[in-house]
């Protein structure tokens, strides 16, 4: 009799076992190829890695054969004990254990191929992208070539002109020249590596002279920024310089009529202005004359025009708001005093300190209203309303004392 069921569940249990432990021993059979295969193209690929690439790769390699030769150990363990016919539940628990730990291990090693796998596509690629990497570099330097000519003209001019900037694009434009040629030299060497396939070098060498073409390009763009500067420049610097002329005049006018509203000299507003336009007319006069620098200075010196009229019409507004602020004060210091005395020439009894806040308030008064408040600067603006608001509140300490 066999324990938890009859002979026919005792066969499909037996049965059961068998095709379990036969798919474990299949699963060690399908790593066993994998590892090959992938052994067989590291070995070949092998030239085309670094070896730091290779060292990485062949680790990988080495670690799954090692898990191989484990699971083959427990094949050989496993087929030592054979499967009945007929079995029990407690026999088909025993038979089964190595086939659990089979697949446990397999899943393991799986995943380890899989690491050496992904690291060798990885590697793989470089080969594959030399062809694109070479095709992209040598467009790049295509580029920069017609870049080169194009700056080699705008330095030219620069120099016949003795413009400002000539040295500065001059230097950029030497540094570009040598950076292209190298960069050429570097694509000729990668081109011949590929050819060895040695494909790790050929795309370290595209990638220094992509770096070296993306630098001089950089230096090419600055020589034509500055050359279109130059023309502009060339074009416009006197334009601008009588533009700013023009202007400084104009604003002149609009700061005189300002004159007696801020009481400041319109030149504290124009000084940063009219320097510019000095130096800018000095540039002019240059033998060659320096367009370029004529042309900034002058385009300072409207932007300084705006800012200094900009100033002076928020201060003129400053002093409007604060002279009527201060008329407004007066007058409400003179009504506070009067309603005071009233109050006080009512009582019949009259507090000591109300006395006192009132004959403050009066001197205060007295002597506030003779001043000319459109004759007072900023400053003395703000202390007048300073001191209004202090002999106001004075009068208002006297009158809650009678109230």
């Amino acid at each position: 009799m066999f324990p938890g069921g009859g002979k026919k569940e005792a066969q499909d249990r037996a049965e059961a076992v068998s095709r379990r432990r036969n798919l474990a021993a299949a699963q060690v059979t399908d790593l066993d190829s994998a590892l090959a295969e992938i052994r067989i193209s590291t070995e070949l690929d092998a030239p085309y890695y670094r070896p730091s690439e290779l060292d990485s790769l062949k680790k990988l390699v080495e670690r799954g054969q090692l898990m191989l030769d484990d699971l083959f150990k427990e094949v050989a363990q496993m087929t030592v004990s054979s499967v009945g016919e007929r079995i029990t539940e407690q026999e088909a628990y025993m038979l089964v254990q190595p086939a659990l730990r089979i697949e446990a291990k397999a899943a393991e090693m799986r995943q380890q191929l899989q690491r050496a796998t992904d690291l060798k596509k990885k590697l793989d690629r470089s080969r594959q992208n030399v062809d694109q990497s070479l095709d992209n570099v040598e467009k790049k330097r295509l580029n920069v070539d017609s870049a080169l000519a194009n700056a080699r003209s705008v330095v030219e001019q620069m120099g016949l002109a003795h413009a400002e900037k000539y040295p500065e694009t001059s230097a950029a434009l030497l540094t570009s020249e040598r950076e292209a040629s190298a960069a050429t030299q570097l694509i000729i060497a990668a081109r011949q590596s590929n050819q060895r396939s040695v494909f790790h070098e050929a795309l370290d060498l595209c990638q220094r002279a992509d770096s070296m073409l993306d630098s001089a390009m950089t230096k090419l763009d600055s020589i034509k920024l500055a050359g279109k500067e130059f023309e502009k420049a060339a074009g416009e610097a006197e334009q601008t310089l009588q533009k700013a002329l023009s202007r400084l005049q104009e604003v002149k006018n609009e700061l005189d009529s300002l004159t007696p509203v801020i009481k400041i000299d319109p030149n504290t507003y124009l000084f940063d202005a009219i320097q510019r336009i000095g130096e800018a007319r000095r540039a002019t006069k240059a033998n060659p004359p320096q367009d370029l620098t004529c042309y900034r200075l002058s385009v300072e010196a409207l932007n300084l025009l705006e800012d200094g009229l900009q100033r002076a019409v928020q201060e003129a507004n400053r002093f409007k708001e604060l002279q009527a602020n201060s008329r407004s004060l007066v007058q409400q210091l003179q009504q506070a005093v009067i309603s005071l005395r009233v109050t006080i020439n009512e009582k019949q009894a009259v507090p000591v300190r109300a006395s006192e806040f009132y004959s403050k308030a009066k001197d205060a008064r007295d002597r506030l209203v003779q001043i000319n408040i459109d004759s007072l600067s900023l400053t003395e603006l703000e202390e007048l309303a300073s001191s209004v608001s202090f002999a106001l509140k004075l009068a208002e300490r006297g009158l809650a004392l009678l109230v």
